[in-house]
C-alpha cells in the first residue's frame, strides 16, 4: 500500500514538473514580444506581406476599432497577436488564421498589438472604423444617441484606482425600454484596467449610463457593421 502511495506521489510530482515545463515553454515562446516592443510601430490602415518568423508592432488608435484580416494566406498561415502597453502584455494571446479579428481596446488598456507570423506566408490587412469614447464620472450620468436596431458594441473600462460600478439603460422617445432587469444591467469592474464588453441590438434611440461608484471609460459604436 505504501509503495502504491509513493508511486502515485512520484507520478503527481512528475506531472506537476511537466506542467511547469510546459508553462515555461509557452512563456519562452512569447519572448518575441520584446522585439515587438522595440520595433517602430506601424499605423493602420495598411496592407503588408509577411513571412514566418517576422514580428510586427501595430499601433492602436484612439476612438477607433481595428480589424485585422488575412486577405491571402497559404501554407498554413498562422499569426499570434498580443495586446501590449509600455512593453508589457495586457491581454491574452490570440491565434489568427482565416477569420478577421476586431480589437476595440482603449488606449488606457493597450497602446499597440505585438504580432508574430508563426507559420506560412500571409498578406495582412488592417482597417479602422470610428467609435465614440466618453469618460463617465461618478454622479454624472450621460445620455448617448444611438441608431435604433443597430448592432452596438460597447466596452466599459475601469480607470479608477479602485472598484467601479455602472448601470446602463435604453430609452426611446424619452421612455425607458430596457429589456433586462436592473441587476443584469449593472456592471462592476474590480480593478483599474479591468473591462467588460457588451453587444446590443436595441429598439432604442438613447443609451444612458450612470456610474454609481468610481470612474469609467466607455467606448462604443458599430464598427465594421453598418459599412458591410
Amino acid at each position: 500500500m505504501l509503495g502504491h502511495v509513493n508511486s502515485l506521489g512520484k507520478i503527481l510530482i512528475a506531472l506537476a514538473a511537466l506542467s511547469l515545463c510546459s508553462s515555461l515553454a509557452i512563456a519562452a515562446d512569447d519572448t518575441w514580444i520584446n522585439d515587438a516592443a522595440k520595433a517602430k510601430g506601424k499605423n493602420p490602415p495598411f496592407t503588408r506581406r509577411l513571412f514566418a518568423g517576422e514580428v510586427l508592432k501595430i499601433n492602436l488608435v484612439k476612438s477607433k476599432a481595428l480589424r485585422l484580416t488575412l486577405a491571402e494566406y497559404d501554407k498554413g498561415g498562422l499569426l499570434a497577436i498580443i495586446p501590449m502597453k509600455d512593453g508589457r502584455r495586457t491581454g491574452s494571446k490570440i491565434l489568427m488564421k482565416d477569420e478577421p479579428v476586431i480589437f476595440t481596446e482603449t488606449l488606457a488598456e493597450a497602446s499597440y498589438l505585438a504580432v508574430k507570423i508563426i507559420t506560412g506566408r500571409v498578406k495582412l490587412t488592417s482597417e479602422l472604423a470610428d467609435m465614440r469614447l466618453v469618460e463617465i464620472a461618478e454622479g454624472s450620468p450621460v445620455e448617448l444617441p444611438i441608431r435604433p436596431r443597430a448592432e452596438i458594441s460597447g466596452r466599459f473600462v475601469n480607470i479608477s484606482e479602485f472598484r467601479s460600478t455602472c448601470i446602463f439603460s435604453f430609452y426611446k422617445n424619452g421612455e425607458e425600454v430596457s429589456s433586462e432587469p436592473k441587476r443584469n444591467r449593472t456592471l462592476t469592474l474590480e480593478f483599474k484596467g479591468s473591462n467588460k464588453v457588451k453587444t446590443w441590438k436595441p429598439n432604442a434611440d438613447t443609451l444612458k449610463i450612470e456610474t454609481v461608484r468610481g470612474n469609467i471609460l466607455f467606448k462604443y459604436g458599430t464598427p465594421f457593421v453598418l459599412a458591410n
